[in-house]
């Protein structure tokens, strides 16, 4: 008999709490996903992902007075097992080519079907570098 394997330990950084919520349903309810928390800011953000040691952190990229594709290295530096994947409602090729040169997994669009995007994650946390169709596209289409 083997065991279960450990799921997919996802983080986020969003300071909209409705869409932290959302975020937590889409993976805390998820047959190998699981819920590891959520910031709400750059220092708490960092704080955290150090503690929880997440395999994904959803990354924001707008969010007030933080620069976050410069939050990607901060993330790595403290949890480096944890890969940074960008998840934005806007989809431009020059954000997607700074958030992959600051060593994110990958830019995902928020616009994705729920179960494609937890397919990106968990395809994120097993080493790929991930794209989004909608970000794939604006990235090639430059």
């Amino acid at each position: 008999m083997s065991a279960e394997p450990r799921p997919v330990r996802v983080f986020f950084v969003d300071d909209n709490v409705l869409a932290a919520q959302a975020l937590e349903r889409w993976f805390g309810n998820a047959p190998g996903m699981a819920f590891a928390g959520w910031a709400g800011d750059a220092d708490r953000a960092v704080s955290r992902t150090a503690a929880e040691r997440p395999d994904v952190c959803l990354l924001d990229l707008e969010m007030p007075g933080v620069d976050t594709i410069a939050l990607i290295p901060r993330l790595g530096a403290v949890s480096p097992s944890t890969r940074v994947v960008m998840l934005s409602g806007h989809v431009r090729a020059d954000d997607i080519e700074r958030t992959l040169r600051a060593g994110a997994a990958g830019y995902i669009s928020k616009d994705e079907p729920t179960a494609l995007i937890r397919d990106l994650v968990a395809r994120a946390a097993a080493g790929e570098v991930v794209l989004s169709p909608a970000a794939l596209r604006a990235y090639l289409g430059r």
